[in-house]
């Protein structure tokens, strides 16, 4: 095969020979070494969010999905969640985003190098109360 030092193996005869010929090779070489993925590329983080408005106090449950090169959803990628002002609304680990004050903010879910962010608005609700009198 074209391009593999003398004495690498073309075809692996074994799974853990190939890993420790590659490993070794890797480990030889002073190129940019990229690490295998076991579930492909990444291409996308995507957000859902079932409200993007909340009053202080609030909570909204955000979910993202990581998304490999070739479109497979990877159910047990971690994702790391972060908000751009946590004194408006923070998120914590699972994607539960708290609203604390009136203002806006970003929330982002990262995985792989990859984010996703979604934009929300923390506005006070006026609550009207009116009287009718009947004459």
């Amino acid at each position: 095969m074209p391009g593999l030092p003398r004495g690498f193996p073309a075809r692996p005869r074994r799974h853990g020979r190939w890993l420790s010929s590659a490993l070794l090779l890797a480990s030889c070489s002073t190129d940019k070494i990229i690490a295998p993925r076991d579930s492909g590329n990444l291409v996308s983080v995507t957000i859902t969010a079932p409200s993007t408005t909340l009053s202080p106090g609030q909570t909204v449950r955000l979910t993202a999905q990581v998304i490999d090169a070739t479109g497979h959803v990877l159910p047990n990628e971690p994702v790391t969640w972060s908000s751009s002002s946590p004194l408006v609304a923070t998120v914590d680990p699972s994607g539960l985003v708290t609203a604390a004050s009136v203002g806006a903010t970003s929330i982002a879910a990262r995985a792989r190098g990859e984010q996703a962010v979604q934009d929300i608005l923390v506005e006070n609700v006026d609550i009207c109360t009116c009287a009718v009198v009947i004459d």
